[in-house]
Parts: structure tokens; C-alpha cells; sequence
């Protein structure tokens, strides 16, 4: 185990998984995967027989295994997890053995602990219970020091220019300025990075061919069916500051959040600012058109679960990589 002062967002220490209240669980729909280490030490575990006939049945081996990519848990026909209790929604391997027995992905889901640049712990927008603790309050997200401790697999030192600190905190304040609307923080946040911003005749253009592309996801399909690219950004954003109680306040905090998921601006360990600050732009407003076409009436549950399932598409794919070969595309 390695332990460490680690920034973690305000809200860390109340973290606790809803179990069976969650409306939305991460053990649903979602490929697990395991590494090589990970599936051997499932299928040696000394379980009940119940228990031992469930990991014969569904861990198996990926098609083309590697090291770190060499198995994976594969879901019931609900699509569901197997080892998910009924009763209280609870791993059965975590409750029988304790979380060091099970998957990383598992233990850690939803935070994501890192070493480099700096020891991190964020939390992810995909999980209902942050999204309801960020939309709590009206008061700023900040970040604090906390002593944790992980078990890290890889411990290969990760390089990023000295200034990284300097450039994402600048991002957070950026995004926290309460005296201009969210597209105007997200475009002072790419003039800060060197990069134009997004122009307002382009938002359509890059919406549609999201909508092509995103469609048959799992967690947010249906909802990108109903989308409608053409509508003015402007209108947009008056429609949503009108139906939504605080609505910029919310989507300030959410996406602040992101921010720190993503390690923004060096998002996916790349210094490309173009496609940091681009992909925030464009995500945003195909957040707000999520919203838009799938909330005809402000529910606080319904806000909850369409954030979530928004960023289990934005948070866990290669969605800034997409948006960045849409570009030229576009460009034409």
C-alpha cells in the first residue's frame, strides 16, 4: 500500500456507496475488466460453493488478454453483476472476504486515485451520490490535502511540465467566476491555453455528428436520440437558467469536478490544448442539450440520474479524442 497527502474535492470524506438505493449502480451495464494478477486471484479464492460457481461462470478470459487487460467479469441477463446482493446491493466477494479480494476497478469505483502528477484522489460525475452532494449547496467546490493509502499496480513515473499545477488551478478559477455565464468561462479557459475559442455557428455542426456517433451508447442512447443540434446555443442556455433551480451554479461545481477527473488540461496524459479545451467546450454544450431534450420538466432525481449517465459516457470513453477528429470535419 502506498500512502500520501492526496488532494481530494471538498465533499470526499462523506463518500459512502447508496448500496441498494442507487438507482443507477456501477455494477450495471458496465464491462469489468481485470489484469492478469486480478483474474488468477479470483479463481483461487477459497468461497463458499455458491460463491466458487459464480466466478467459474462468468470470469473469463478477454479475446486478445494482455498483462493488464486479461479478463473480465461478464454480466447476467439483467446486466448486472453477479456478485451483486440483492438484499443490500453490496459485493458478495467484498462482504465475505473484504475490498483488497476484489478488483481495483472495484475498490476504487468511483474515485481515481493517482500519483502523478501530483497524489490525486477525484471522484467521478458518473455516480448519482456526487452529483446529488455537489448540487447540495450553492457554496464553491474546493480541494483539501487528506492522508489515503492504494495499492497502486503501476508505479511508472508519469511526466508532466512543471507548470501543471499552475495551469489547472488557473482553470478552476477560470470556471468559478461567477460574474460571467458558463460559456464565457469555458471560453476564457481556452484563450488562457493559447487556443480560439469554440465558435457559436460550430456548435450544431459538432453536436450533430456527436449525436451520429454517440447514439447506440449504453448509458446515454436514448437520451442522444432525442437531441436536437440545431437549437440555438443562446436559447439553450436561457431555457436551462430558467428551468433549472441554480442551474449555473450546479453545472459550475460538475464540471469543476471534471476538471480534476480528467486532470484537465492535460487530459488522457497529453499536452494538447486544443483538444483539452475544445472537448470541455463541446462537451458542455452537449450536456446542456442532454438536458434539455430529456428534462421537459425540472425533476431533481431525473437531473441527478441524466448527469450521471451523461458522464459515464463523457468520463469513462474517448470522448475528447472524438471530439477532436470531428474538428476537421468540420473545418472543411
Amino acid at each position: 500500500m502506498f500512502q500520501a497527502r492526496f488532494t481530494v474535492p471538498s465533499y470526499y470524506e462523506g463518500f459512502a456507496c447508496k448500496g441498494k438505493e442507487c438507482r443507477n449502480c456501477c455494477c450495471q451495464g458496465w464491462k469489468i475488466t481485470l489484469n492478469q494478477k486480478e483474474y488468477f486471484s479470483l479463481h483461487s479464492l477459497e468461497v463458499p460453493e455458491e460463491i466458487n460457481e459464480k466466478i467459474e461462470a462468468y470470469v473469463g478470459i478477454e479475446e486478445h488478454p494482455s498483462v493488464e487487460d486479461y479478463g473480465r467479469i461478464n454480466l447476467t441477463y439483467e446486466g448486472k453483476c453477479p456478485f451483486r446482493r440483492k438484499k443490500d446491493g453490496y459485493c458478495a466477494l467484498q462482504v465475505l472476504l473484504g475490498e483488497e479480494k476484489i478488483p481495483s476497478v472495484c475498490r476504487y469505483y468511483p474515485r481515481a486515485p493517482r500519483l502523478y502528477p501530483v497524489p490525486e484522489c477525484s471522484i467521478s460525475n458518473s455516480c448519482e451520490w456526487v452529483i446529488e452532494e455537489l448540487i447540495h449547496s450553492k457554496e464553491k467546490l474546493t480541494f483539501h490535502k487528506k492522508t489515503l493509502s492504494f495499492a497502486f499496480e503501476d508505479d511508472e513515473r508519469k511526466e508532466y511540465p512543471k507548470d501543471f499545477i499552475t495551469k489547472r488551478n488557473h482553470c478552476f478559477s477560470l470556471i468559478g467566476n461567477r460574474r460571467y455565464t458558463i460559456p464565457e468561462r469555458l471560453s476564457h479557459i481556452a484563450t488562457y491555453l493559447g487556443v480560439t475559442p469554440l465558435p457559436r455557428k460550430e456548435i450544431p455542426l459538432y453536436l450533430t455528428y456527436l449525436k451520429q456517433a454517440t447514439h447506440h451508447s449504453y448509458s446515454l442512447g436514448e437520451e442522444v436520440s432525442k437531441m436536437d443540434p440545431d437549437r440555438d446555443p443562446l436559447t439553450r442556455e436561457t431555457l436551462l437558467s430558467n428551468k433549472i433551480p441554480y442551474y449555473e451554479i450546479r453545472a459550475e461545481k460538475i464540471f469543476a469536478n471534471h476538471l480534476l477527473f480528467v486532470t484537465f488540461p492535460y487530459v488522457g496524459e497529453e499536452e494538447n490544448f486544443f483538444k483539452a479545451a475544445r472537448g470541455l467546450e463541446v462537451l458542455y454544450s452537449f450536456y446542456e442539450e442532454i438536458l434539455l431534450s430529456c428534462l421537459p420538466r425540472y425533476n431533481r432525481e431525473k437531473f441527478v440520474d441524466l448527469t450521471a449517465s451523461f458522464f459515464r459516457l463523457a468520463e469513462h470513453s474517448n470522448l475528447y479524442s472524438l471530439i477532436s477528429s470531428i474538428t476537421p470535419l468540420i473545418e472543411k
